[in-house]
C-alpha cells in the first residue's frame, strides 16, 4: 500500500516537495512556479519568494487519486496569457537536478518539431518488459510470452523509465491533453529517477543522500 501524504514526508530534514520546489527556483528558468496542493503545511509555507512561487489551493474534485493531466488542465485555466511550455515536476521525484531541467527546455526549444522533452532512466534485465509477469488466477505468467524465446540481457532492446521530468508545449497539451506526444528522451541516472512511492522508497532515498551519492 501506497503513503499517504507522501508530499510531506521528511528526507535530509525537509519535506518532499521542498526538494524539488527548491531545484526549480535554483534553475532561474521559470517565470512562475505554481503549487497545486490541498496539504496545509504546504499552503500556509511563506518562506518562498511570492513574485516566482504562487501555491494554489486544489479544488476537492481534484484531491484524489485522479489524472495529472486534470489538475494540469485546471491550472493553465487560471491565466489568460499562457506559457509556451510548462514543466511537471512532481514531490516524489526529489533528486531532480538543474541540470535535467536545462537539458530538456533547450533540447524541446532545439527541436521545434517535438511536442515534449522527458527525462528517462534505463530499465534493469529483471525489470525488463520481457521479464515481467501477471496473475491470473493465482497463476504467474509472463506478460509477453512471444518475446520469451530469447531473453538474454544482450539481444534485449533497451528499454526506459520515465524519469523525474516532462516539458511541453502548452498548445499540444492544450489541444490533446496529452504531456508527450512526440517526445526527445534525456537518460538520467537511475538513482535520480527514484519515485518515492514506498516506504522502502523513502528509506533507499535517506540511504543514498546519507552516503553522498546525492550530488544536486
Amino acid at each position: 500500500m501506497g503513503m499517504r501524504q507522501k508530499n510531506v514526508r521528511i528526507l535530509g530534514e525537509k519535506p518532499l516537495y521542498q526538494w524539488v520546489l527548491d531545484t526549480a527556483i535554483k534553475s532561474n528558468l521559470f517565470s512562475r512556479i505554481i503549487v497545486s496542493t490541498d496539504i496545509n503545511s504546504i499552503l500556509t509555507d511563506e518562506s518562498y519568494p511570492s513574485e516566482l512561487v504562487e501555491v494554489q489551493e486544489r479544488p476537492r474534485s481534484l484531491a484524489k487519486d485522479i489524472p495529472m493531466k486534470w489538475v494540469i488542465g485546471y491550472v493553465l485555466d487560471q491565466y489568460i496569457d499562457k506559457p509556451d511550455y510548462f514543466a511537471l515536476m512532481q514531490p516524489t521525484s526529489p533528486f531532480l537536478r538543474v541540470e535535467d531541467i536545462e537539458r530538456c527546455v533547450t533540447a524541446l526549444t532545439v527541436l521545434k518539431g517535438d511536442d515534449s522533452c522527458q527525462t528517462v532512466r534505463r530499465v534493469k534485465h529483471h525489470d525488463h518488459a520481457f521479464n515481467q509477469r501477471v496473475v491470473k488466477d493465482w497463476d504467474v505468467v509472463f506478460a509477453f510470452p512471444k518475446q520469451r524465446d530469447d531473453v538474454r540481457k544482450q539481444v534485449q532492446p533497451e528499454h526506459y523509465a520515465f524519469g523525474n521530468l516532462v516539458v511541453t508545449k502548452t498548445s499540444y497539451f492544450l489541444e490533446t491533453g496529452d504531456f508527450f506526444g512526440n517526445s526527445t528522451g534525456i537518460e538520467i541516472p537511475w538513482k535520480y529517477g527514484i519515485d518515492i512511492d514506498y516506504e522502502e522508497d523513502l528509506e533507499l532515498a535517506e540511504v543514498l543522500l546519507e552516503s553522498s551519492r546525492i550530488v544536486l
